[in-house]
């Protein structure tokens, strides 16, 4: 807001084509004001959209813990009833509520995918593109650390590559939690359960051999190798610029 008090050579926040004169001071006030809204309006929605997904993931692999942590109590059945009947009925319950637990879980990442995979795609591709621009003048800037153009655009750099980092970062730990479940059901004691206990949990497996993956309209997976291949193509464009 600091343009607002100074007194001439008034530059508006960002460059824009105006269908009227800036002349006047409240019409100047009114376009400034309007720009920062906006900015800042989108900025809010951005943080709003990457925090929503982010719980949602976050949410996921919590669901995924607790299907484990049922899936592990099925040996102590045994300990609650010496009749088989009992037991088997039990554990029927058990298998049938984990089952369950587990296509909802299975739903909520296809929801995630339908909901958030266009606007991750969009944003993916922008935060490259902004990430390529950043890349070019840093590549023609000094390296003196009293440059204020050098911390703006470290500081640039360094927003645009967390962003892609966080999609990255949960996107592989959605997907690391929903394969873990079939090392986890093989890590149970199968001997003490029943032969269709055992069937069911041979189910259970063959459906986590498909993880829950956080894609950008199926095209691009949201994992830490996807971060470091940008990293990579980041730091070889930088060298090429630098030395042309």
């Amino acid at each position: 807001m600091a343009p607002l008090s100074w007194k001439s050579n008034v530059p508006l926040a960002f460059n824009a084509w105006i269908p009227y004169s800036l002349e006047s001071k409240i019409t100047y006030f009114f376009t400034y004001f309007h720009q920062i809204v906006c900015i800042m309006m989108a900025a809010c929605i951005t943080a709003s959209v990457e925090s929503l997904a982010m719980v949602i993931m976050l949410h996921i692999c919590a669901q995924l813990e607790i299907i484990v942590h049922r899936l592990k109590s099925l040996p102590r059945l045994q300990e609650k009833s010496n009749s088989q009947s009992i037991i088997y009925e039990l554990e029927s319950k058990l298998i049938k509520d984990c089952v369950n637990h587990h296509i909802h879980t299975y739903t909520l990442g296809e929801n995630l995918n339908e909901t958030f995979g266009p606007v991750i795609f969009v944003q993916f591709f922008v935060s490259v593109i902004a990430l390529g621009a950043v890349i070019y003048p840093m590549s023609k800037l000094s390296t003196s650390l009293y440059d204020l153009n050098t911390w703006r655009l470290i500081f640039t750099f360094a927003s645009t590559i967390s962003q892609i980092f966080l999609y990255c970062f949960y996107g592989d730990k959605m997907m690391e939690k929903s394969m873990a479940i079939a090392e986890e059901v093989y890590q149970i004691d199968w001997i003490e359960t029943t032969i269709k206990t055992k069937k069911n949990l041979t189910s259970i497996m063959m459906r986590a051999e498909k993880p829950i993956k956080l894609t950008g309209l199926s095209i691009i997976i949201m994992t830490i190798e996807t971060f470091f291949k940008i990293i990579k193509s980041a730091y070889s464009a930088y060298n090429v610029l630098k030395k042309t």
